[in-house]
């Protein structure tokens, strides 16, 4: 539960304490002052701080600037967020609408990624089918060299092969004449 800390906001109920209570680097600042009220502006504060932890480790605003793999939209939300001074605070929806365009903005930074590596995997895939089509290309190539020059052989050794039997009947012919006289 809430340890009697809690209430409804806007009612006249008041919560089981009159001293604010609280982890003290979680509390708003104006809380530590006598005759504090509490308000949505404690609620930004804590929330702020927990979000600071939640991506740093620690409560310091500092750590922030230390990571660069956080949203600058983010880092800009949390740090108004931690404004010791309540009124340069946003209100819960001012909160609510940064979170929101954060996240809009990180899912179409997602959404751009993922297209890019989209794209570039089918420019990787056009490339090598580019490739593979060249190389289809010079093994054709390659074939009607190597089928043409096949077919230079054959029509050499067929010419070889008839200026032998010309010869051959040439040479029949003339034992044929020498034996005729």
């Amino acid at each position: 539960g809430d340890f009697g800390l809690a209430r409804v906001p806007d009612t006249t109920s008041w919560p089981m304490t009159t001293s604010p209570a609280g982890t003290r680097g979680y509390m708003a600042p104006e809380l530590w002052r006598v005759g504090a009220q509490y308000d949505a502006p404690c609620d930004v504060y804590s929330l702020g701080v927990t979000g600071l932890e939640l991506l740093t480790g620690g409560l310091a605003p500092q750590g922030l600037s230390q990571r660069a793999d956080i949203p600058p939209q983010l880092k800009e939300l949390l740090l108004s967020m931690v404004q010791h001074e309540p009124t340069r605070r946003p209100n819960i929806i001012g909160c609510h609408q940064g979170f929101v365009k954060i996240g809009q903005i990180e899912y179409l930074k997602r959404q751009a990624q993922v297209a890019a590596a989209k794209w570039e995997a089918q420019a990787r895939e056009a490339q090598a089918a580019a490739a593979r089509e060249a190389q289809a290309r010079e093994a054709q190539a390659a074939a009607a060299r190597e089928a043409q020059a096949r077919g230079e052989q054959e029509r050499q050794e067929n010419a070889r092969k008839a200026r032998e039997q010309e010869a051959r009947e040439r040479e029949a012919r003339q034992q044929r004449q020498a034996r005729q006289q």
